[in-house]
């Protein structure tokens, strides 16, 4: 058999029920069929002796059971004759009634694609045999639709057919795709912002590290004069005389005296610089 039919799953290769349905693999070995001999003319007889090696053993053993007779007249060729055996063989009695109860409870799955329920939707209206099917799928999609948005929209459209249907569904599906990315993107960058904020250094650590960068440049607190600078540097208080226990070296707001800890008031430095100037007089 052509390499083409290499991927072609057998149609029932042991006992018990086939993976699908007669009718759907028939349509895949015919796309096969015509990939494999595209442009040209083969002969009904040999069509019929792939579409045998195709059945797979179990499909074979049936098929000869049924003996389809190897008909060729005007209308009804070889290959012909054993589809409709096997059609008849493999193809259940329609149950009308059964079937458009399927369709009518046919909802979009959560998750589901637009395109992905359309394809539902008319695979079972194959055998629903509508007037108008085309009519009946755009009601279920309106009525089965997951997607409380699509619905509001498709009820608002005065005249809607399938085709504009399915237009405002892939829609509202794109633009839902699209918010959900911004949203991603704009939840990555705000995390990221996060993550950078909590890097940095807060203002009261900043503050801290600036006067103590300033600190070092410019000395530590003098304990005599209450300034920074260097240590080696000049100290205003040196050889001042204190206002508060009248020694030197230091200013009174600096003084470690006992006596100042003790009275530590305005009037008591006041009446002490009173009682130095009566001596000088």
């Amino acid at each position: 058999m052509n390499d083409a039919f290499s991927s072609l799953k057998k149609f029932l290769p042991a006992p018990g029920e086939p993976e699908v349905e007669f009718d759907v693999w028939l349509k895949m070995f015919e796309a096969h069929f015509q990939a494999a001999y595209y442009e040209k003319t083969i002969e009904p007889d040999h069509k019929r002796m792939m579409l045998e090696a195709a059945l797979g053993r179990e499909g074979q053993r049936i098929f000869y059971a049924i003996k389809p007779a190897p008909v060729k007249t005007a209308t009804v060729d070889a290959f012909t004759a054993a589809v409709n055996a096997l059609t008849s063989r493999f193809t259940p009695q329609i149950n009308v009634i059964a079937e458009r109860d399927r369709f009518n409870k046919c909802n979009q799955l959560p998750g589901q694609s637009v395109e992905d329920f359309i394809t539902t939707l008319r695979q079972l209206a194959v055998r629903c045999e509508f007037q108008d099917e085309d009519e009946r799928i755009r009601d279920r999609m309106v009525t089965g639709n997951s997607c409380e948005r699509t619905r509001e929209k498709l009820l608002s459209e005065p005249k809607l057919n399938l085709k504009r249907a399915i237009e405002i569904a892939k829609l509202v599906e794109t633009a839902k795709k699209e918010k959900k990315s911004i949203g991603s993107v704009a939840s990555e960058q705000s995390v990221d912002w996060m993550s950078k904020r909590d890097k940095k250094p807060s203002n009261k650590a900043s503050g801290s590290s600036t006067a103590s960068g300033s600190a070092k440049k410019f000395g530590s607190t003098c304990g005599n004069c209450g300034l920074n600078h260097n240590r080696n540097g000049h100290c205003p208080a040196y050889g001042k005389e204190c206002l508060s226990c009248g020694k030197r070296n230091h200013f009174a707001k600096c003084c470690r005296s006992t006596k100042t800890k003790k009275l530590g008031s305005v009037s008591t430095i006041q009446g002490f610089r009173q009682k130095k100037r009566d001596n000088w007089d």
